[in-house]
């Protein structure tokens, strides 16, 4: 195939752009001590805070079961909201891994993030 082809193939294939929407409303967000006290620093706090909601709120809900999955699912439905748990695991600037859980409230007022222990 020689460079015109190549132009004329490239010219003709239709590319469609998918616009991704989140599927949950978070309200006001919200972080508990022990999890707050886990970054030494405001920048570090906000990236992983900007890391975890941005995997959240399009519906990835992380380390939960496959039962939790399905219920977060059904939670979304606007008509009987329930409330969304999702779970991971990030590397804290300790070096460690830490599990965290992020809880939005049926009514969607608020969102929590938390380690185990507070959960």
């Amino acid at each position: 195939m020689n460079a015109a082809q190549v132009q004329q193939q490239v010219s003709t294939q239709r590319v469609e752009m998918v616009t991704l929407l989140p599927v949950l409303r978070l309200g006001q967000v919200v972080g508990t001590r022990n999890f707050v006290a886990l970054f030494a620093d405001e920048t570090q706090l906000n990236t992983a805070v900007h890391l975890i909601l941005d995997k959240y709120r399009f519906g990835d809900w992380g380390l939960v079961s496959i039962r939790s999955k399905a219920l977060n699912d059904e939670a979304l439905d606007t008509t009987s909201p329930g409330r969304v748990v999702a779970k991971y695991s990030i590397k804290a600037p300790t070096g460690r891994y830490v599990d965290i859980f992020v809880i939005t409230e049926w009514d969607r007022s608020v969102t929590t993030l938390m380690l185990t222990e507070d959960y």
